[in-house]
């Protein structure tokens, strides 16, 4: 089992491609989010963008924005034909990735004061849902996802299932503890989807 969440260079070494996108360090940047958040953002950064594919719908996921800086999750309500009641309440969560599918579009979102990432839906989330305990892990969790779809054998399903899940226990042991958090719901397509039936693209 591997050392997660990686170290920075590690996880540039261990990246698939070089294509990763960071947040200019010449850019303003809210004063009470992490800095260790800030700091990977900048020094690292994150995938241009993946494709999680054949899991119902195609999810396509993006943090291509990053190299314009960060936007509050609020702004998103202007793509929306009516404003959400809820929308004072997000006050504080800072977008870094964009997620489409073909029924909607989900957000990553930096919350201040504290060292997670969210995921909002605003479909059908009032708030942010739990994703990862920090960026490192986030991007930890990406590349053993991406890693693992490239080798699950058919042969063996069930222990293949298992040991993404404990991979990704391992590099942050919270990402899996409710049923509503995005890895939960990720293996569980997968697991539904079957071997084979899930792919994730490296896009271009």
């Amino acid at each position: 089992m591997s050392a997660y969440p990686l170290q920075p260079k590690d996880f540039i070494r261990n990246w698939p491609n070089s294509d990763l996108i960071r947040l200019p360090g010449s850019l303003p940047v809210p004063d009470r989010l992490s800095q260790d958040a800030i700091s990977f953002l900048q020094q690292v950064g994150l995938p241009a963008r993946i494709v999680l594919k054949n899991l119902g719908s195609l999810h396509d996921i993006s943090f291509e924005k990053l190299s314009e800086g960060l936007y509050p999750v609020t702004d998103i309500f202007g793509s929306f034909e009516e404003e959400s009641d809820d929308s004072e309440s997000l006050n504080g969560f800072w977008v870094i990735g964009e997620e489409s599918f073909d029924n909607g579009s989900a957000f990553f979102c930096l919350p201040e004061s504290t060292n997670l990432v969210t995921r909002f839906d605003p479909e059908i989330d009032e708030q942010p849902v739990f994703v990862n305990s920090s960026v490192a892990c986030f991007a930890s969790c990406l590349l053993i996802v991406t890693k693992w779809s490239e080798t699950p054998s058919s042969a063996d399903w069930e222990s293949a299932i298992d040991f993404l899940k404990a991979e990704i226990e391992h590099c942050d042991p919270f990402a899996l503890i409710e049923s509503e958090n995005f890895w939960t719901y990720l293996i569980d397509a997968i697991q539904e989807a079957g071997p084979g039936g899930f792919l994730v693209k490296i896009a271009e």
